[in-house]
């Protein structure tokens, strides 16, 4: 997953982010695409306020071992049999990555399309159609050649209408977390921990 974050602010990255870390499909190498170097970190940068979206995100997601923070995007790396490129970052679900693929698996497609809510759409690619579209007709119209030989479609519902489930707005409890927390003091939960793990 390869998300382009240049001039956005660290709300909107995180809420593009934290769903996919959270949710069921994390197993997934989430590159965030700055448009620049790291961030300044002398003085009178931090002072003047330079960079300072930046170094929130390099601070909230600098130690997460599946995402990294780069200055360009990557090459399509080979094995991995899936690239989920959005052009900006949107509020994403927890299952959003997953409903994607089954999208794209349903229809056995090469490239599916996401409409995005202002502005261009998100790229799902199968790293096996690019990469013999590339044997075929070289690095010219890829898309069209992807099209006419594993087919392309489109996905209407990958972004969130709101944020959910990031650091700035937390999910709510569970049910049972929070009956247990309503009816049982912290020993009590701890007892019943360990009884459940038995």
């Amino acid at each position: 997953m390869v998300i382009d974050i240049a001039g956005a602010n660290v709300a909107e990255v995180d809420a593009a982010v934290a769903p996919v870390l959270g949710g069921p499909d994390g197993d997934v190498r989430i590159t965030l695409v700055a448009g620049a170097g790291p961030a300044p970190r002398d003085r009178a940068a931090i002072l003047a306020g330079d960079g300072a979206q930046l170094r929130l995100v390099e601070e909230l997601y600098g130690h997460e071992s599946r995402v990294r923070i780069t200055a360009r995007a990557p090459e399509a790396d080979p094995a991995v049999p899936y690239r989920l490129l959005l052009p900006r970052p949107v509020p994403l679900r927890a299952r959003s990555v997953g409903r994607i693929l089954q999208a794209m698996e349903r229809v056995d497609a090469g490239l599916v399309l996401a409409d995005l809510p202002g502005g261009p759409p998100a790229r799902l690619e199968r790293t096996a159609a690019f990469a013999r579209a590339r044997h075929i007709a070289g690095d010219a119209a890829l898309d069209q050649v992807v099209a006419g030989i594993w087919g392309a479609t489109v996905f209407a519902d990958l972004a969130a209408p709101e944020p959910e489930g990031t650091v700035f707005a937390p999910p709510p409890a569970d049910l049972a977390r929070r009956f247990a927390r309503k009816y049982f003091d912290a020993r009590q939960r701890a007892r019943l921990r360990a009884l459940l793990k038995r």
